[in-house]
């Protein structure tokens, strides 16, 4: 018993300082269902035929638009069809989404703007 003790109280600062460090839901925007907004579909079909160096209007359904240039198509991990996209302001990634398409906040684009934590 008196090992289970000090095996606790060893490990209750380690879990104080990442309970310390989170951030602000503002920062981890994508961990949440808001992280995807999805295009309409007219805007998914445009995209599905899309080639690398294209300049695309997406549309999503809550009538956002983006101006894009696709960068390039890849397969990703975890099994979706995407394209990394560039705004005049900043990268994008659009994926696909079973039946529907959504643009997301580009890891790079988050990279950059963070920095090394």
């Amino acid at each position: 018993m008196k090992k289970l003790a000090f095996l606790v109280a060893l490990a209750a600062p380690f879990f104080a300082g990442c309970a310390a460090n989170q951030h602000s839901t503002k920062d981890n925007w994508w961990h949440n269902h808001k992280s995807v907004s999805y295009l309409t579909k007219e805007s998914a079909q445009q995209l599905q035929a899309a080639v690398a160096g294209q300049s695309l209007t997406l549309v999503t359904r809550s009538q956002q638009r983006y101006e894009i240039t696709v960068s390039d198509r890849y397969f990703a991990a975890s099994g979706r069809d995407c394209v990394n996209a560039q705004t005049k302001t900043q990268p994008i990634v659009v994926c696909e989404y079973g039946e529907e398409w959504g643009v997301s906040r580009s890891f790079s684009q988050f990279e950059n703007s963070q920095g090394a934590q």
